[in-house]
């Protein structure tokens, strides 16, 4: 008998549950449940139900029969698989809710729910857990928490938002807090983002298809290696280091990103005698995967701010020279442009001086380029990465072996190369914390106790004894205003 509508509102039921061999009474459901699960052992229905409820662990408990429709294990209570639900009930993974049966409130139902380690349900609680072990947590042990927690885990390892560690015994990763980042912008303006040639080459070719290449117009190689992170118009790459055309999981080990975002050195040369699938020359980025409709409108809009920006040079330029001064305001316009090219906004207006004639047109023509200059787009325009870039971090350790250790040594050549001054001390004087129980002659500071108005001693019981004597003492000492110690009475 078919049912118009699902009892449970769950979309992966389909319409063939609710008919056909799930139809009517539960005999016959078991008469004909799939004949694998009648020759599966215990262990192996576990196994089964175990997969259904972690994969679907978003909808929460659900009852034996929906389990039963998928799974074909009977998990209800008096059901030919008791003993499958009694393993699950001590198993720490599975969560048992009992709620009323929807055909008779009066009698208990009881429901199975896959329960992770850790609550989490999104891409920022992720992070925030992780940032939360400040020794370390297992990737094994967050990659069941929620729905498409693994594609989140792989975009923090890719953009370098934590910091993970191979651990080869367990053959997983540990996944570390990584703190302040520390970005650099490349040398290099980016272009139009293209595809792969084979996918160029295709006559039905969708032009709004996703791009995995990007144009820069300074040969990247000398700044960043294949494998480390890239950020592109506000989206986290790798370098792309596939010598197959597989996913990457199926590359060989030496051709896989690290889960490093730097590395100290390049990939094996095997990967360059294969040969890589993407290219990786003076103009050419590779990307190890597509970019978002939003990168690319990213992208454009940062080559329209620029384009727009050159234009609006060039008006100055020519309006300068048609106001018969073309040195004028030359600083200011070195100024503006460097300002522009590093993608940041003129805080200072020029003063204009002058003929005052042409003040005017000079005024509107810096207005138009500043505006030009603080667009946001322009932001898009350079790659950044993590750390310095290779070439400043080979030019370093080349170099380090001809500092010296020294700190006398190292003082008289940071003033031979005017790095400071000869008056100047190489380090700062260490701050001196000041005492707060001594004045400003370094003695200590005395005390003030005051006396209660009529106040007298109460404790009698100790007049005569050793104890009470201190505490007369005490007494006279506080009167004087002299230190008890420990605070006397």
């Amino acid at each position: 008998m078919k049912q118009e509508k699902n009892l449970y509102g769950f979309d992966f039921l389909q319409e063939v549950h609710n008919e056909g061999e799930f139809s009517n009474t539960r005999d016959e459901e078991v008469e004909e449940s799939p004949i694998r699960n009648k020759t599966k052992t215990d262990l192996e229905k576990q196994f089964d139900v175990i997969q259904f409820l972690q994969t679907h662990r978003s909808s929460g408990c659900l009852s034996p029969e929906i389990i039963y429709k998928s799974t074909g294990v009977d998990l209800s209570e008096g059901g030919f698989d008791e003993k499958v639900a009694q393993m699950l009930d001590r198993n720490s993974k599975i969560r048992i809710e009992e709620i009323p049966d929807p055909e008779n409130p009066l009698v208990t139902l009881k429901t199975f729910g896959y329960l992770a380690k850790f609550n989490i349900s999104h891409k920022a609680g992720l992070l925030a857990q992780i940032n939360r072990c400040k020794n370390g947590v297992s990737m094994r042990d967050l990659s069941d928490a929620y729905i498409g927690v693994e594609e989140d885990l792989t975009a923090l390892l890719t953009g370098g938002d934590v910091v993970g560690v191979d651990n080869p015994e367990d053959k997983d990763k540990t996944l570390f807090p990584r703190g302040e980042p520390f970005l650099v912008e490349l040398e290099g303006n980016l272009f139009e983002a293209v595809r792969k040639k084979e996918h160029q080459n295709q006559h039905n070719m969708n032009h709004h298809q996703p791009c995995d290449i990007v144009k820069i117009d300074v040969d990247p190689r000398k700044q960043i290696r294949r494998g480390e992170a890239i950020l592109i118009a506000g989206q986290w790459f790798r370098i792309d280091s596939k010598v197959r055309d597989l996913p990457l999981s199926e590359q060989p080990v030496r051709a896989q990103a690290r889960p490093s975002v730097v590395l100290l050195k390049d990939l094996s040369k095997k990967n360059d005698l294969e040969g890589y699938i993407k290219p990786f020359n003076s103009v050419e980025i590779p990307l190890d995967s597509p970019m978002t409709p939003e990168t690319q409108k990213n992208l454009q809009d940062a080559l329209t701010a620029r384009r727009r920006l050159a234009s609006e040079f060039a008006n100055l330029k020519t309006v300068l020279k048609n106001s018969g001064a073309p040195n004028f305001l030359s600083s200011d316009i070195q100024t503006l442009l460097e300002t522009s090219n590093k993608s940041s906004i003129l805080r200072k207006r020029p003063t204009v001086k002058g003929n005052q004639s042409h003040s005017k047109a000079i005024t509107d023509a810096i207005t138009s380029a500043q505006h030009a200059a603080s667009n946001p787009a322009l932001l898009y325009s350079r790659p950044r990465r993590h750390g310095f870039s290779k070439d400043v971090r080979e030019m370093y350790m080349a170099t380090r072996s001809d500092v010296p250790t020294d700190p006398v040594e190292l003082h008289a050549l940071l003033i031979k190369t005017k790095l400071i001054e000869e008056n100047e001390s190489m380090a700062r004087p260490p701050l001196i914390k000041k005492r707060i129980n001594v004045d400003n002659d370094g003695k200590p500071i005395k005390r003030r106790y005051y006396e209660r108005k009529n106040q007298r001693f109460t404790n009698w019981h100790l007049h005569g004894t050793e104890i009470g004597a201190v505490l007369t003492r005490a007494a006279e000492r506080q009167q004087q205003g002299k230190s008890v110690g420990d605070g006397g009475m």
